[in-house]
């Protein structure tokens, strides 16, 4: 089997690839209903890879096409309920559908790219740890605005926290690079509050605020911004301390892994 030279993985939240806890069903609330944010970023960045590849190769595009694969998930694509509660019973997924096919598309050699959103963010990097304890290497994380803390003020949350697809413990990456973008953060106490819809709905499942350190992620990048929370495009291209934004450090990662692969 040819295993790509890149995967690359964008990761939608809530309402993004499929309406939150009511998978495909398009409920009557325009609000939660699917805006597939992280599909048109995912879109954009093929189309633009495409166009570098093709100002390198010419013709051999194409050829390039081989090399690498994009895919577009929601955040419950990538959870597995064996993990839910225990980040250990790591032997189980080994059977399990949504593992064996984000599996099928790395190799040995696969640089593995991992672009989440919201709650996409928060299981996207889970996801960086549960794949690396079967010894695959992640080249860069992305985590946009992470959500999956859940909000303790508000105990009604609560039930719909545990409900969701996501995991109830706080994730510990597993990455070369790591780009964490914040958005906008409401805090009540301190009168800091938004007029985005989307900026009460992250507060409410939890943003997860950067606290701890983190050994695994071999370089670390977190920028606060006050983008609203679901300002994905604008998180991914802000620039951050390392002089070039996440866009720019992915699509140029990759392009030099793909050159690489030609050579």
């Amino acid at each position: 089997m040819i295993y790509p030279a890149a995967y690359i993985l964008f990761i939608g939240g809530a309402a993004d690839k499929e309406s939150f806890l009511w998978g495909s069903a398009h409920l009557p609330f325009p609000k939660i209903q699917p805006h597939y944010t992280m599909g048109h970023l995912a879109n954009s960045f093929r189309d633009e890879l495409n166009q570098k590849l093709i100002g390198i190769g010419g013709n051999r595009q194409q050829n390039y096409n081989e090399y690498y694969k994009i895919d577009y998930l929601s955040y419950t694509e990538v959870f597995f309920s064996e993990l839910k509660n225990n980040p250990s019973s790591h032997a189980m997924l080994l059977t399990n559908l949504r593992y064996r096919n984000i599996k099928q598309n790395i190799g040995n050699n696969t640089k593995v790219y991992i672009i989440g959103h919201s709650l996409g963010g928060w299981n996207g990097a889970h996801l960086s740890a549960i794949l690396s304890n079967f010894n695959i290497n992640i080249e860069c994380l992305v985590t946009l605005d992470p959500v999956g803390m859940g909000n303790h003020e508000l105990h009604f949350i609560q039930p719909w926290i545990k409900k969701a697809q996501i995991y109830t413990y706080e994730p510990q990456p597993v990455t070369k690079y790591w780009f964490n973008i914040q958005a906008r953060h409401i805090n009540v106490t301190k009168k800091q509050v938004s007029g985005s819809f989307d900026d009460w709905v992250a507060w409410a499942g939890g943003q997860w605020l950067m606290s701890n350190n983190y050994p695994a992620a071999e370089q670390q990048i977190c920028e606060k911004t006050n983008f609203s929370h679901k300002k994905a495009l604008q998180m991914l291209t802000y620039p951050t301390i390392l002089g070039c934004s996440a866009y720019d450090y992915l699509l140029n990662s990759i392009l030099k892994v793909l050159s690489s692969n030609q050579n």
